[in-house]
């Protein structure tokens, strides 16, 4: 054992060298009780060395089946994961401006300006929450036979060999690395069939289809085993951090088990009227200053759980001890001061084709209290000119 783990030391300092993406997204692991059937705890999985051990390995063979594929000239489904795009490091350098960190970006984007945002960000306590924006930020790997490298892993080649038992990915690896090395004694069975070969792009640009829709599966069932056992902590109290700021309210996540819920914009504290600075990331009620920011740390009251989408709906206490009040607390306008509790956004304008404004559906389009002009119907207008 000791041998294996010197190599994979070695290997872990080639992908320190490299400056790989490392993002401290934890995953959940259900508790069921087999009598029972019923969940009874959800917490975070435990990720060992020797686990990180068998994944540099993973990696390695994955990295020498794209070599070996390119040395024959062979067909090679890679697995390409491209840099961020200029628009999305906008959106992630505004939301970790309002956290106090700056997003340096230069010439060329590489993973090791995020490692260093990372550090940062862990030394203050805020690894996780970085991490969920910068993975925000990153476009999906998909599968294709165009190699353009992995950004996550700042390797310039990389297939996906390991796991052919459940990727298809896979499969069309281990089939055209025994067709291009003879590793078979019957390659017509075994191989790769010059037919398949040919239509790459398309199975590529399926599988990565597939794939998204088997992700997202597996994070609507968590949801569900997740809101199941939350049915049971109704109206508990529970710390939690703001993960999203938005005119739909607060998004947040539960420290303990990891759920996610929101906080609707019209149950915030003080029934006050709360405006929303997307650039820092903030929402600030005009009339008290409550200041609600991204990574905030609050404690939120569970109100409302929907099993069949997942969902959670969550109040911030009256008597949050928590809140932050801003120092440049917003102007109150005259016209807004007096609305009422349920108007909680303010009122947007679209314009026309035609450059015209069109009032949005929250606005009334006729004012109730003015007359209308009376009119006469035309049936009747032409018997008054006679």
């Amino acid at each position: 054992v000791n041998p294996l783990y010197r190599a994979y030391e070695c290997l872990l300092s080639a992908r320190k060298n490299r400056g790989t993406l490392d993002l401290d997204i934890p995953e959940r692991m259900v508790n069921i009780d087999k009598e029972r059937g019923e969940i009874t705890s959800i917490t975070p999985r435990v990720r060992l060395d020797s686990h990180k051990l068998i994944e540099e390995f993973m990696v390695l063979a994955n990295v020498a089946s794209a070599l070996a594929l390119e040395e024959k000239n062979a067909p090679a489904m890679y697995r390409i994961h491209e840099p961020p795009t200029l628009e999305k490091l906008e959106l992630l350098r505004d939301g970790l401006s309002g956290m106090g960190y700056d997003l340096a970006m230069g010439n060329k984007v590489t993973p090791k300006i995020f490692t260093g945002l990372l550090e940062q960000a862990d030394s203050d306590g805020k690894s996780q929450l970085v991490s969920d924006l910068i993975l925000r930020s990153q476009c999906r790997a998909i599968y294709s036979p165009d190699n353009q490298g992995h950004f996550g892993l700042a390797l310039t080649k990389y297939c996906h060999f390991t796991s052919p038992i459940r990727r298809y990915a896979d499969v069309l690896v281990h089939r055209s690395l025994l067709s291009a090395w003879g590793l078979s004694d019957n390659a017509n069975l075994d191989g790769l069939p010059p037919s398949q070969a040919e239509h790459f792009d398309t199975i590529g640009n399926h599988i990565s289809i597939t794939e998204q829709r088997a992700v997202q599966a597996e994070r609507d069932a968590m949801n569900r085993y997740m809101t199941a056992y939350m049915m049971n902590h109704v109206d508990a109290t529970f710390p939690a951090r703001i993960t999203g700021v938005t005119t739909a309210g607060l998004f947040i996540t539960l420290l303990e088990t990891g759920a996610d819920g929101l906080i609707p914009l019209s149950s915030l504290p003080n029934h006050d009227y709360y405006i929303l600075d997307k650039g820092k990331q903030t929402l600030i009620g005009e009339r008290t200053g409550i200041l609600f920011t991204l990574g905030q740390h609050i404690h939120a009251t569970l109100v409302e759980v929907n099993i069949a989408s997942g969902t959670m709906a969550f109040v911030i206490n009256e008597d949050e001890t928590d809140l932050v009040h801003s120092k440049n607390r917003p102007k109150q306008n005259r016209n807004t001061r007096h609305r009422r509790h349920q108007s909680r956004t303010k009122p947007h304008t679209t314009k026309t084709k035609k450059g015209d404004k069109q009032d949005t559906p929250n606005q009334k389009r006729d004012n109730p209290m003015k007359k209308k002009k009376k009119t006469t119907p035309k049936h009747k207008r032409k018997s008054l000119k006679k």
